[in-house]
């Protein structure tokens, strides 16, 4: 198999479940074509799918004359793993053993056929959902998982993130928002998730607009869509985490002097706690830079909720070889 050979030591087979250390530096070396072929042994499978499919990306592929296809490539950060094919009735290909490896998988296309999105979510039990541009989640069963908004299409409104189907989605764990553009407020709505962490980025300042004394009202100017994700979060008792992309204060609020955004969202929070009759259990938000969530969560989870690049394999992550 070229890149792959039988390790050995006077007549003596090591045993890779002892030392998986060793196959781990054979397989990052190898070729992905190397790879591929290793997969037709049972036995390396489960730990080459471990390696090819911890992180997938599913994209559009699309004829040469430029016409739609309805057939999808699977690429990992060692290249094309495969393609998927959807028609109206079936999903075909899922069953593929690497996508039941997959821990993270990138969705960046728009669920076309009704039987697509579901038998991706199907297909990926233990994997972490991103999504790059609008998908619609609604009526999704996700089995306590990670499902990560990035928000490169930059939705300027709540109404543009209830596009996503947030407010319908079933069985997330960690509803993870970017937020690229200030937006606008909109009315409320409810959130069924466990914890919601909000990803601020920073964009252009346009100046002061108006109630520069008041804090709630600079929030609500300032990041609409922001306090609008928090405010859900917050009423529907749900922790929130927001992690400021910038080390400096935002650049929306960043005129405003003695402006702390954390300390501000968090004072009017605790009046308006007693204002709606919420416990006092109620929990506030929690604010990081990126270094301290880090520290927080660790390097694996941090990746995974932050970096919408491609995601390199843990090494302790190691995968039992069958007998």
């Amino acid at each position: 198999m070229g890149d792959a050979k039988i390790i050995a030591c006077r007549a003596r087979v090591l045993d890779c479940n002892m030392f998986p250390q060793i196959i781990d530096t054979i397989i990052e070396y190898a070729s992905n074509a190397s790879l591929q072929a290793m997969r037709v042994n049972k036995g390396f499978r489960a730990f080459i799918d471990s390696h090819l499919a911890y992180h997938l990306v599913v994209s559009k592929l699309r004829r040469e004359d430029g016409g739609p296809l309805n057939r999808y490539e699977v690429s990992s950060s060692r290249g094309v793993v495969g393609q998927i094919t959807f028609t109206a009735e079936t999903a075909t290909v899922l069953a593929a053993s690497y996508f039941r490896s997959a821990r993270v998988l990138d969705i960046s296309i728009a669920a076309k056929w009704p039987s697509m999105m579901p038998a991706l979510v199907r297909a990926c039990p233990d994997a972490a959902f991103r999504f790059k541009l609008h998908t619609d989640l609604r009526h999704l069963n996700f089995s306590n998982a990670t499902v990560v908004l990035l928000g490169e299409d930059k939705p300027v409104s709540v109404a543009g993130y209830l596009a996503y189907g947030i407010d319908e989605v079933r069985g997330v764990d960690t509803l993870v928002v970017h937020i690229r553009a200030p937006g606008r407020r909109d009315d409320m709505f409810d959130l069924n998730v466990k914890h919601l962490v909000l990803v601020l980025h920073p964009w252009p300042s346009v100046g002061i607009e108006r109630h520069f004394h008041i804090v709630e009202a600079v929030i609500r100017d300032q990041l609409g869509v922001f306090w609008d994700l928090l405010w859900a979060g917050f009423v529907n008792r749900i922790p929130v985490t927001v992690i400021s992309v910038e080390s400096e204060p935002h650049p929306r609020i960043a005129e405003y002097k003695e402006f702390d955004l954390g300390v501000s969202i968090r004072e009017v929070l605790t009046l308006r706690r007693s204002n709606l009759g919420l416990p006092e259990s109620s929990p506030l938000p929690r604010f990081f830079s990126l270094d301290e969530y880090k520290h927080e969560v660790g390097n694996e989870t941090y990746q995974i909720h932050i970096n919408s690049g491609f995601i390199d394999r843990p090494h302790n992550t190691l995968v039992k070889f069958r007998e």
